[in-house]
């Protein structure tokens, strides 16, 4: 792929397909019986859910097997022992914590910020009365597409759909890269900016990498 091929033109070896078991002093052990020596190891891992969401029993609210909340169409947290929408559905959960046993949606900031709005207006329309009483209307995922900057003025961009069924996730359809994927990625970046004040900050300190470089002193 694109990004493989880049990396491995920048020395970085990539290792798929496998997984860290645990890691002994400066060595780090994989499942394929294979170990890496290191100096210094940056650990980037999976999402973890936060302390509330490990703390409630799951033999009250239903979880998935990652740990997330089991949430219906309404975005209403399930309650194992009935099935049904917990509280009578006055308990909502979205995000990273929650999760439709149907439609497990990826771990994304998008996805999370579609439910938040989604909901806002669902409580501002109807209310919890409302919604209770079956007026709401059910959340649908728009995806705008998966991006990522990958240095050196290059980025990705997936701009297909996600097909999400009970099998799981779907992704197909051409990527962008290069130089055009890293402005967009960019331009999305700056425009979700909530303030003029934030939006002019990071102008000022992109000028400012571009042409003095990266700043990494620290005092």
């Amino acid at each position: 792929s694109y990004v493989e091929n880049l990396f491995i033109k920048r020395n970085v070896e990539l290792i798929t397909g496998t997984a860290v078991t645990e890691i002994i002093d400066t060595k780090c052990l994989l499942n394929n019986g294979k170990s890496i020596d290191f100096g210094l190891m940056v650990w980037s891992t999976g999402v973890k859910q936060t302390k509330l969401i490990i703390d409630i029993s799951d033999s009250k609210i239903e979880k998935l097997r990652n740990g997330r909340l089991v949430v219906n169409d309404y975005l209403q947290a399930i309650d194992k022992t009935t099935n049904k929408p917990v509280n009578n559905g006055s308990v909502f959960a979205l995000g990273d914590c929650a999760g439709n046993k149907s439609k497990p949606l990826p771990l994304l900031a998008q996805v999370a910020s579609q439910q938040g709005i989604h909901l806002a207006k669902e409580l501002n329309k109807h209310g919890i009365a409302g919604i209770l009483s079956g007026n709401g209307n059910k959340f649908s995922y728009n995806h705008l597409g998966s991006m990522a900057n990958i240095g050196q003025w290059k980025g990705v961009f997936d701009s297909a759909n996600i097909d999400v069924n009970a099998t799981g996730t779907d992704i197909t359809g051409p990527p962008l890269k290069g130089f055009s994927a890293f402005l967009l990625w960019r331009a999305a970046y700056w425009t979700k900016q909530v303030s003029i004040t934030n939006k002019m900050l990071i102008l000022m300190y992109w000028f400012k990498s571009a042409v003095f470089g990266r700043d990494i002193s620290r005092f």
